[in-house]
């Protein structure tokens, strides 16, 4: 065989990061699944088993300094589907927003998203290092915070989530394709890792062990924590951008 295809089969681009980033693929591809079969539950919660394999995919490449430009490409097809492409999907399928809000904010979300994550791989071909900052929203916390939306919108029951949710979503999806620097949290503290980590895991699990009525306390105050988290990062970022101004 040609040395230049051999090079190029795909068992000789796979190495761990990528193993885990097409786990992120899988989950991404069963949170779509799950909303066009109505199951917005199953749907979110894939969602957030995406950003746990997304955030074990880059410490795995860090930790064994084994990154290529396939794994950044597969990463980003990756990010792409698993948190602009499901969160629509959720968004439609968890009605929450009006019909007529939902389905044009769906698209932004997704041209949001796959805009955001071509703009990156192009300024890491010219050199730039996300280890300094990003530029423009992560498209992971756009679609984490519509998972933890969707429990809220489900578990607290409200007119009010038909106009939060377009409101934060919409907002979000404009930041990802801002010039607004936001921290690299390649290394967040151990207390976020702590806190986020035990919130998504009470989200993951609560349908296995707890009642309906628990369940419904559980899944807000871990929603609502893992929110907070993710607006303190986004108001760091647009803080940062208005005293840089």
């Amino acid at each position: 065989m040609d040395e230049r295809i051999e090079r190029w089969k795909i068992t000789s681009l796979l190495n761990a990061p990528s193993v885990v980033s097409t786990l992120n693929v899988v989950f991404g591809s069963i949170s779509v699944l799950a909303s066009l079969s109505g199951w917005p539950g199953l749907s979110s919660r894939m969602i957030l088993l995406s950003f746990i394999a997304d955030s074990i995919d880059g410490f795995v490449a860090r930790r064994k300094r084994k990154t290529s430009e396939f794994g950044k490409q597969l990463d980003s097809l990756a990010d792409v589907i698993s948190f602009a492409v499901a969160p629509a999907s959720l968004l439609l399928v968890g009605k929450m927003a009006p019909a007529l809000v939902a389905y044009p904010l769906a698209v932004v979300m997704v041209c949001c998203g796959a805009l955001r994550l071509a703009r990156f791989n192009a300024m890491c071909a010219e050199g730039y290092s996300p280890d300094e900052y990003y530029l423009g929203l992560p498209v992971p916390w756009v679609g984490t915070a519509t998972s933890c939306l969707y429990f809220l919108t489900t578990d607290l029951p409200s007119r009010v989530w038909l106009v939060v949710n377009p409101v934060v979503l919409a907002g979000a999806s404009a930041l990802m394709v801002s010039t607004v620097r936001f921290p690299s949290f390649k290394r967040p503290h151990p207390a976020v890792i702590t806190i986020g980590g035990a919130s998504m895991l009470a989200l993951l699990f609560s349908p296995l062990f707890c009642p309906g009525w628990l369940r419904g306390k559980l899944e807000v105050a871990s929603s609502g924590m893992i929110l907070g988290i993710l607006s303190y990062y986004a108001l760091s970022g647009v803080i940062g951008c208005v005293r840089r101004w």
